[in-house]
């Protein structure tokens, strides 16, 4: 009788170790369109335009870009149910979009699934390969940088901007040429020309049940 119990156990085990194995960011968060500022129940929630009261809460957003050489999937601000949404494609200009947005939402058990985690360019790559938790994909970013072509992998990270203390979400590198710009963050926030993280916040899901 023990034997039986133990085996069930082993089996059960196994399973749910198989079943931790298949994961996948899918299974926590999706991408949905964001139409005429209605923002979903399950919305996620970067932090908001400032610490002190009355500030605006911002959220993940996702727009599709292409500008000459330049094409990508980009994550952006949503703040507080406002469009259009701001995005920087290549990394100095801000492009504004009012059609054809997403934005991240949760799945399921999700609220305990996704965090927030202290990261910076060194560490970054750290990240992509823990036994704990992986970024989350916002898309990919395809273009010419000093005559080079590139085609990074983007995931979503946050910074914090001004006195205020301001959350804004951008996107980072992973797999460009430039080493400067490598597992970098880059955001386009309050102003005309988007503000580079070295030490940010990246937006992961768990592994582990």
């Amino acid at each position: 009788m023990v034997f039986y119990i133990c085996k069930t156990l082993i089996l059960v085990a196994i399973l749910h170790q198989a079943a931790a194995g298949r994961r996948k960011q899918e299974d926590f968060l999706e991408w949905r369109d964001y139409i005429d500022g209605k923002l979903p129940d399950t919305s996620i929630v970067v932090g908001r335009t400032s610490t002190f009261p009355g500030g605006i809460p911002i959220y993940v957003g996702l727009v599709h870009v292409e500008d000459g050489p330049n094409e990508g999937y980009l994550p952006t601000n949503i703040i507080g149910g406002v469009i259009p949404v701001n995005v920087s494609l290549d990394d100095e200009t801000i492009i504004s979009f009012d059609k054809n947005v997403k934005i991240l939402c949760g799945k399921g058990h999700y609220t305990t699934r996704i965090f927030w985690v202290q990261t910076s360019q060194s560490t970054f790559p750290s990240v992509l390969e823990s036994d704990q938790y992986r970024p989350v994909f916002a898309g990919w970013q395809f273009g010419e940088d000093n005559k080079v072509t590139f085609n990074s992998s983007i995931y979503v990270g946050k910074g914090t901007e001004g006195q205020f203390g301001a959350n804004f979400v951008g996107k980072i590198y992973q797999n460009h040429p430039d080493p400067l710009k490598n597992n970098r963050l880059y955001s386009p926030g309050w102003y005309s020309t988007v503000t580079k993280f070295d030490t940010f916040d990246s937006l992961v899901w768990s592994l582990v049940i």
